[in-house]
């Protein structure tokens, strides 16, 4: 059922924005394929992808927790060929906590700095992952459109996020990254500033 998605887009379309739907399972590596294929010939580029999986509760792509990725409880095949497509395409790629446990056996860290909770917690789950040479430890490593953190760093997970994005001008993030790492509002901010628009 095309309908949920295809209103999705018209809304989006209504208000000046660009989308398309697809509602082809990327349980499926092909199918995955091919909508990333779609999206960058419709575009050019992606620079964000959203999976809504809620549109079909009983049929969800991934839908991991932290325990899940280290258990590989999810669509190993499905997932490893999006992200290899994904960041052949150079789209933005991010993970923090187990996450990072997914992308790493994925072989997504070859060549790449990257940050996970821990690098031995990374490798005993994950130990001949290719690239382990270049783990950091760091709250967050951002590194050509790879974002990678530890689950206890959200807050500069999500500044990096919207960094890559380029979701906010860069003095609003800044202002937004204090009111979240701190839980105050900074000095002289108007509130109405951060959150409009």
């Amino acid at each position: 059922d095309t309908g949920p998605a295809q209103q999705v887009v018209d809304e989006i379309k209504k208000a000046g924005g660009q989308a398309s739907a697809s509602t082809l399972s990327i349980g499926e590596p092909q199918n995955a394929e091919q909508i990333v294929k779609a999206a960058l010939d419709a575009f050019g580029r992606v620079d964000i992808l959203v999976n809504n999986a809620a549109i079909y509760p009983l049929d969800p792509f991934l839908e991991a927790s932290g325990d899940a990725w280290q258990r590989s409880e999810y669509p190993t095949a499905a997932f490893e060929s999006t992200l290899k497509k994904l960041l052949e395409a150079k789209v933005p790629v991010a993970a923090i906590c187990g996450a990072t446990v997914g992308l790493a056996r994925a072989g997504a860290f070859q060549g790449r700095a990257h940050t996970s909770n821990d690098p031995q917690w990374l490798k005993s789950i994950a130990p001949d992952y290719p690239g382990r040479d270049l783990y950091r430890d760091e709250l967050v490593v951002h590194q050509d459109g790879l974002i990678t953190a530890p689950g206890t760093a959200p807050v500069e997970f999500a500044r990096e996020v919207l960094a890559e994005l380029d979701a906010m001008p860069k003095d609003k993030l800044s202002d937004w990254f204090s009111l979240f790492k701190t839980g105050r509002m900074p000095e002289g901010v108007d509130p109405a500033r951060l959150f409009s628009e």
